[in-house]
Protein backbone atom coordinates (compact mmCIF):
# COMPACT_ATOMS: atom_id res chain seq x y z
CA UNK A 1 0.00 0.00 0.00
CA UNK A 2 1.13 3.32 -1.06
CA UNK A 3 2.14 5.62 1.60
CA UNK A 4 0.84 9.49 1.88
CA UNK A 5 4.34 10.57 1.28
CA UNK A 6 4.60 8.26 -2.00
CA UNK A 7 1.33 9.54 -3.19
CA UNK A 8 2.56 13.04 -2.44
CA UNK A 9 6.14 12.63 -4.54
CA UNK A 10 4.01 10.92 -7.57
CA UNK A 11 1.76 13.70 -7.84
CA UNK A 12 4.67 16.75 -7.07
CA UNK A 13 5.41 18.75 -10.24
CA UNK A 14 8.84 18.53 -11.35
CA UNK A 15 10.65 21.62 -11.44
CA UNK A 16 12.88 22.54 -14.93
CA UNK A 17 14.19 25.60 -13.98
CA UNK A 18 15.49 27.53 -11.25
CA UNK A 19 14.34 31.12 -11.62
CA UNK A 20 16.24 32.64 -8.41
CA UNK A 21 19.65 30.91 -9.50
CA UNK A 22 21.24 34.69 -10.13
CA UNK A 23 20.24 36.18 -6.93
CA UNK A 24 21.91 33.63 -4.96
CA UNK A 25 25.12 35.50 -3.69
CA UNK A 26 27.80 34.76 -5.70
CA UNK A 27 30.02 32.23 -3.42
CA UNK A 28 27.39 29.53 -3.47
CA UNK A 29 26.69 30.18 -7.15
CA UNK A 30 30.16 29.18 -7.69
CA UNK A 31 30.21 26.50 -5.37
CA UNK A 32 27.50 24.90 -7.39
CA UNK A 33 28.94 24.81 -10.47
CA UNK A 34 32.11 23.37 -9.47
CA UNK A 35 29.40 20.07 -8.09
CA UNK A 36 29.31 20.13 -11.76
CA UNK A 37 32.98 19.52 -12.24
CA UNK A 38 33.58 16.03 -12.46
CA UNK A 39 36.52 13.01 -13.82
CA UNK A 40 35.65 12.72 -17.61
CA UNK A 41 36.39 9.37 -19.68
CA UNK A 42 36.77 11.19 -23.30
CA UNK A 43 38.13 9.43 -26.50
CA UNK A 44 40.00 10.78 -29.54
CA UNK A 45 40.20 9.16 -32.75
CA UNK A 46 42.22 10.08 -36.13
CA UNK A 47 40.53 12.03 -38.85
CA UNK A 48 40.44 11.48 -42.43
CA UNK A 49 41.45 8.34 -44.05
CA UNK A 50 43.22 5.93 -41.82
CA UNK A 51 46.36 4.83 -43.71
CA UNK A 52 46.91 8.95 -43.75
CA UNK A 53 47.20 9.66 -40.36
CA UNK A 54 51.26 8.15 -40.39
CA UNK A 55 52.31 10.63 -42.97
CA UNK A 56 51.19 13.55 -41.02
CA UNK A 57 53.87 15.01 -38.57
CA UNK A 58 50.91 16.04 -36.22
CA UNK A 59 47.72 13.77 -35.06
CA UNK A 60 44.61 14.61 -36.90
CA UNK A 61 42.55 13.92 -33.51
CA UNK A 62 38.92 14.85 -33.37
CA UNK A 63 36.50 13.10 -30.68
CA UNK A 64 32.75 13.03 -30.64
CA UNK A 65 32.48 13.85 -26.99
CA UNK A 66 31.54 17.30 -24.94
CA UNK A 67 32.94 20.09 -23.44
CA UNK A 68 31.72 20.53 -19.73
CA UNK A 69 28.02 22.71 -19.77
CA UNK A 70 29.20 25.38 -17.27
CA UNK A 71 31.86 26.18 -20.24
CA UNK A 72 28.46 27.77 -22.42
CA UNK A 73 26.24 28.86 -19.34
CA UNK A 74 27.59 32.23 -18.32
CA UNK A 75 30.90 33.99 -17.92
CA UNK A 76 30.57 33.25 -14.31
CA UNK A 77 30.32 29.66 -14.92
CA UNK A 78 32.95 29.66 -18.00
CA UNK A 79 35.39 31.02 -15.34
CA UNK A 80 35.35 28.57 -12.80
CA UNK A 81 34.82 25.20 -15.34
CA UNK A 82 38.40 27.12 -17.14
CA UNK A 83 39.87 27.32 -14.38
CA UNK A 84 39.27 23.50 -13.24
CA UNK A 85 39.21 22.19 -16.68
CA UNK A 86 42.86 23.97 -17.56
CA UNK A 87 43.96 22.08 -20.54
CA UNK A 88 42.70 22.44 -24.29
CA UNK A 89 43.42 20.16 -26.89
CA UNK A 90 43.34 21.60 -29.90
CA UNK A 91 40.81 19.16 -32.43
CA UNK A 92 41.05 18.45 -35.99
CA UNK A 93 44.51 18.12 -36.88
CA UNK A 94 45.68 21.62 -36.73
CA UNK A 95 46.74 24.10 -33.68
CA UNK A 96 44.20 26.94 -34.66
CA UNK A 97 41.47 24.77 -35.18
CA UNK A 98 38.38 26.22 -33.58
CA UNK A 99 37.27 23.42 -31.54
CA UNK A 100 39.21 22.82 -28.35
CA UNK A 101 38.61 19.48 -26.25
CA UNK A 102 38.67 20.84 -22.72
CA UNK A 103 40.51 18.32 -20.15
CA UNK A 104 41.29 18.26 -16.70
CA UNK A 105 44.80 15.91 -16.81
CA UNK A 106 44.77 15.56 -13.00
CA UNK A 107 41.22 13.02 -13.24
CA UNK A 108 40.07 13.35 -16.80
CA UNK A 109 40.59 9.96 -18.63
CA UNK A 110 42.03 10.46 -22.31
CA UNK A 111 41.12 7.09 -24.74
CA UNK A 112 42.89 6.44 -28.22
CA UNK A 113 40.17 4.44 -30.77
CA UNK A 114 41.83 2.60 -33.48
CA UNK A 115 43.97 -0.51 -34.38
CA UNK A 116 46.73 1.77 -35.57
CA UNK A 117 47.80 4.63 -33.02
CA UNK A 118 50.96 5.83 -33.98
CA UNK A 119 54.08 6.48 -31.75
CA UNK A 120 55.19 9.72 -32.47
CA UNK A 121 51.30 11.29 -32.12
CA UNK A 122 51.50 9.30 -28.74
CA UNK A 123 54.80 11.02 -27.55
CA UNK A 124 53.29 14.95 -28.85
CA UNK A 125 49.95 14.32 -27.08
CA UNK A 126 51.86 13.22 -23.46
CA UNK A 127 53.89 16.42 -24.21
CA UNK A 128 51.22 18.89 -25.69
CA UNK A 129 49.28 18.40 -22.55
CA UNK A 130 52.22 18.29 -20.36
CA UNK A 131 53.42 21.75 -21.50
CA UNK A 132 49.31 23.45 -21.36
CA UNK A 133 48.83 21.78 -17.67
CA UNK A 134 49.55 24.35 -15.17
CA UNK A 135 50.09 21.85 -12.84
CA UNK A 136 53.19 20.75 -14.69
CA UNK A 137 52.06 17.10 -13.87
CA UNK A 138 50.27 16.20 -17.60
CA UNK A 139 48.66 13.39 -18.68
CA UNK A 140 47.33 11.25 -15.63
CA UNK A 141 45.27 8.20 -17.30
CA UNK A 142 45.44 6.56 -20.69
CA UNK A 143 43.74 4.01 -22.56
CA UNK A 144 44.80 2.46 -25.85
CA UNK A 145 42.89 -0.59 -27.48
CA UNK A 146 42.88 -4.14 -27.43
CA UNK A 147 43.84 -4.16 -30.89
CA UNK A 148 46.17 -1.52 -30.81
CA UNK A 149 47.79 -3.48 -28.10
CA UNK A 150 47.91 -6.98 -29.69
CA UNK A 151 49.85 -4.80 -32.88
CA UNK A 152 52.71 -3.39 -31.28
CA UNK A 153 51.93 -1.38 -28.46
CA UNK A 154 52.71 -4.21 -25.53
CA UNK A 155 56.16 -4.95 -26.79
CA UNK A 156 56.82 -0.67 -26.73
CA UNK A 157 54.98 0.00 -23.41
CA UNK A 158 57.24 -3.03 -21.45
CA UNK A 159 60.28 -1.48 -22.99
CA UNK A 160 59.49 1.93 -22.14
CA UNK A 161 57.56 1.22 -19.29
CA UNK A 162 59.97 2.36 -16.18
CA UNK A 163 60.66 5.46 -18.45
CA UNK A 164 58.44 9.02 -18.57
CA UNK A 165 55.83 9.17 -19.73
CA UNK A 166 53.97 5.66 -18.89
CA UNK A 167 55.89 5.33 -15.92
CA UNK A 168 54.68 8.66 -14.73
CA UNK A 169 51.28 7.81 -15.31
CA UNK A 170 47.90 6.79 -12.81
CA UNK A 171 46.43 4.55 -14.51
CA UNK A 172 46.93 2.83 -17.90
CA UNK A 173 43.95 0.27 -19.53
CA UNK A 174 43.14 -1.49 -22.41
CA UNK A 175 39.80 -1.21 -24.00
CA UNK A 176 38.01 -4.07 -24.94
CA UNK A 177 36.84 -1.70 -28.22
CA UNK A 178 37.77 -2.85 -32.38
CA UNK A 179 36.38 0.33 -34.26
CA UNK A 180 38.51 3.19 -34.62
CA UNK A 181 35.31 5.60 -34.09
CA UNK A 182 33.18 6.14 -31.93
CA UNK A 183 29.67 4.72 -32.93
CA UNK A 184 27.92 7.35 -35.21
CA UNK A 185 24.72 8.22 -33.44
CA UNK A 186 27.35 9.84 -30.33
CA UNK A 187 27.92 12.99 -30.64
CA UNK A 188 28.38 15.10 -27.56
CA UNK A 189 28.66 12.63 -25.05
CA UNK A 190 31.04 10.60 -22.50
CA UNK A 191 32.29 7.73 -22.43
CA UNK A 192 31.88 4.63 -19.29
CA UNK A 193 34.17 2.23 -18.29
CA UNK A 194 33.79 -1.32 -17.02
CA UNK A 195 35.90 -3.68 -15.59
CA UNK A 196 37.04 -7.08 -17.48
CA UNK A 197 37.40 -9.42 -14.99
CA UNK A 198 39.95 -11.98 -15.22
CA UNK A 199 41.92 -10.48 -17.62
CA UNK A 200 45.06 -9.59 -15.83
CA UNK A 201 47.02 -12.51 -16.84
CA UNK A 202 46.24 -11.56 -20.39
CA UNK A 203 47.54 -8.04 -20.35
CA UNK A 204 50.80 -9.14 -18.46
CA UNK A 205 51.62 -11.91 -20.65
CA UNK A 206 51.22 -9.78 -23.67
CA UNK A 207 53.45 -7.56 -22.54
CA UNK A 208 56.23 -9.39 -22.83
CA UNK A 209 57.70 -12.52 -25.25
CA UNK A 210 56.40 -15.59 -23.04
CA UNK A 211 53.86 -17.10 -21.74
CA UNK A 212 53.48 -16.35 -17.74
CA UNK A 213 52.75 -13.38 -15.89
CA UNK A 214 57.04 -13.32 -15.07
CA UNK A 215 57.58 -12.52 -18.66
CA UNK A 216 55.53 -9.78 -18.92
CA UNK A 217 56.38 -6.38 -17.51
CA UNK A 218 59.38 -7.32 -16.55
CA UNK A 219 59.90 -3.71 -14.54
CA UNK A 220 56.51 -3.78 -13.57
CA UNK A 221 57.69 -2.78 -9.88
CA UNK A 222 59.30 0.25 -11.01
CA UNK A 223 56.21 2.44 -10.96
CA UNK A 224 52.80 2.34 -9.18
CA UNK A 225 51.07 2.55 -12.31
CA UNK A 226 47.43 0.52 -12.38
CA UNK A 227 46.48 -1.46 -15.45
CA UNK A 228 43.21 -2.76 -15.95
CA UNK A 229 41.22 -3.94 -19.05
CA UNK A 230 38.19 -2.74 -19.51
CA UNK A 231 34.71 -2.31 -21.55
CA UNK A 232 33.88 1.18 -23.48
CA UNK A 233 30.66 2.61 -23.71
CA UNK A 234 29.29 5.56 -25.23
CA UNK A 235 26.93 7.65 -23.11
CA UNK A 236 24.90 10.80 -24.89
CA UNK A 237 22.65 13.29 -23.12
CA UNK A 238 25.21 13.78 -20.45
CA UNK A 239 25.59 17.22 -19.09
CA UNK A 240 28.15 18.57 -22.01
CA UNK A 241 27.81 20.90 -24.87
Amino acid sequence: MASRNDCRSKNAPVVVDFTSFPRLPAELRVQVWRQTFNSRVLELHYGGEPWNHFLAAEAQWYSSCGNPVALSVSTESRREALSFYTVALPLGGHRNSTRRLFINPAIDTLVLLGADVAYGHLMRLFSDVMAMDPAGRGLRRLGLTITAWNRGWASAVRQQWCKAPFGDLDEFLVLIYGESRPPVKFQGGECALKHCAGMKLFLDCTAGAGSTPQDGLSCEGCNKTRKHIVYVDFIRNSWTH
